[in-house]
């Protein structure tokens, strides 16, 4: 019959034959000459002699310090490594919903959104007009605007103008019936001294002098399926090099040409859009720019079409090319104002294609204002009212971005230079510094553009009545 296991269990310490005792935090007597730290050795055993069988052999048996020795840590009053020593509470987490007040202030930002200024330093808004970051900041250069909560794509009341007034001057409608279409053909139209032209079909339907001209897509026959933008859109992209000599601006044409070549350097997206966009309002604005009717080919038998086109329906393809072009122009716009924003809030490389960008894009609203305005061949479709409109959000469209590109730094830094020619500093760009160049701006050239007034025989008068300003506030003395 087995025995039960008979359990050994360590047994208690006892003093040694020298009766010396040993500190429990290190297993070891302390050196020669220092006296035991009384922290460190909070419990004192007695040593097993090296000789003693009953000694244990586990290092586990030993009881553990409650401090760490004295060559780990100093318990000096005072000093970082006592502080460690206390204990430290971590912030407790947030449990439960927030009060009514802060569901209240919370709820208002969201509605209303973070003011400019939060949103470009990416400060978080507390949502009162002003805000507190706004109270706070002292630097003369974010004070140019008070607190706002607009953005760049809420200012598109200029584009409306346009459709309407390009509506107004195409007196055809949309909707016809494919059995009233005569004849259909393809008819080469010229937008310019340069440019290549424009291969359009085209239908001539209705009987008399009731007939009317409607371009249709490519390859369709049969009947009027709607105008296509898209022609026009990819035309001005692929013959953008040639329509860029058409401007009479050589201040502009310069600035074009620049980006152009920027825009194919970095494969900017955004500013190819901006390219694309002033493009079709040059040929929108100029009216020296004609519309020219070279040749009209159609499948039918008779010649009728090119006849009655060179004469009588001349006037509503032009109009109907003043729609495609208005279109192209304020089909993107909201699209462009938005990736505009988001350029600016980031805008760590590529600062001066973002500023390029910007200057289009006002350059695009006065010259828009200024169409708006002018007297074409239907009557004025602006009333003074409307056109103080127009004016005012052009000017704070202006305002805003400007506002914003200052507060990014986006805005070239401009020195005077000899004869007053603007330059910028040495650490700017060599793409800034070839600009500068080649425009030749001074002091007083940029006052006279802030201050252009109207002209209605003159699309270029407004320019640079909304982007100028940026340029001229950042004008320093004593740089190099």
């Amino acid at each position: 019959m087995n025995s039960p296991p008979i359990l050994v269990y360590p047994q208690p310490p006892r003093p040694n034959s020298t009766g010396t005792l040993a500190l429990s935090a290190v297993g070891r007597l302390p050196p020669a000459g220092r006296q035991a730290d009384p922290l460190t050795a909070q419990t004192a055993l007695p040593e097993w002699p090296s000789d003693d069988v009953d000694a244990p052999s586990c290092a586990g048996h030993q009881q553990r310090p409650l401090l760490p020795s004295e060559g780990l840590v100093s318990v000096s009053k005072g000093t970082s490594e006592s502080r460690s020593l206390e204990q430290r509470y971590h912030k407790p987490r947030r449990i439960g919903q927030l009060t009514k007040e802060q569901r209240t202030k919370a709820r208002d930002v969201r509605r209303k959104g973070a003011c400019v200024r939060c949103r470009v330093l990416k400060k978080p808004c507390t949502g009162n007009t002003p805000c507190d970051v706004c109270v706070k900041l002292i630097n003369s250069r974010f004070w140019t605007q008070p607190c706002r909560r607009d953005r760049l794509h809420e200012h598109c009341a200029i584009e409306a103008a346009v459709l309407k007034r390009a509506a107004l001057e195409l007196a055809l409608e949309d909707d016809y019936e494919t059995s009233t279409v005569r004849h259909s053909g393809h008819v080469q139209v010229s937008l310019g001294r340069i440019a290549t032209p424009v291969n359009i079909h085209v239908a001539w339907i209705g009987e008399g002098c009731q007939a009317r001209l409607v371009m249709m897509r490519h390859g369709k026959h049969g009947g009027a399926s709607g105008i296509e933008d898209d022609m026009f859109d990819r035309y001005i992209r692929e013959e953008r090099s040639q329509l860029l000599e058409l401007e009479q601006s050589s201040m502009m044409r310069k600035t074009i040409r620049l980006c152009l070549k920027l825009a194919e350097r970095h494969g900017d997206d955004l500013l190819s859009l901006a390219l694309q966009r002033w493009l079709a309002s040059m040929l929108l604005v100029d009216k020296s720019i004609t519309l020219d009717i070279l040749s009209a080919k159609h499948s039918d038998a008779d010649n009728q079409l090119g006849t009655d086109l060179s004469l009588a329906l001349t006037s509503s393809l032009r109009a109907q090319v003043t729609r495609i072009l208005a279109n192209v122009v304020t089909s993107r716009s909201k699209e462009l104002l938005r990736k505009l924003e988001l350029r600016i809030y980031s805008a760590k490389k590529f600062v001066f294609e973002t500023y390029l960008v910007t200057l289009l894009m006002l350059s695009v609203a006065e010259r828009l204002v200024w169409w708006c305005r002018s007297v074409g061949e239907m009557p004025l479709v602006c009333s003074e009212d409307d056109t103080q409109e127009l004016l005012a959000g052009g000017e704070a469209l202006a305002e805003l971005t400007d506002m914003m590109i200052k507060i990014r730094g986006v805005v070239p830094v401009l020195v005077p230079g000899p004869e007053g020619v603007l330059t910028t500093t040495s650490e700017s760009s060599e793409d800034v510094k070839l600009w500068l160049n080649e425009i030749g701006l001074t002091r007083e050239s940029l006052e006279t553009m802030m201050d252009r007034p109207y002209l209605v025989d003159d699309h270029t008068s407004m320019d640079g009545r909304f982007w100028a300003r940026s340029l001229y506030a950042n004008i320093r003395t004593g740089l190099t």
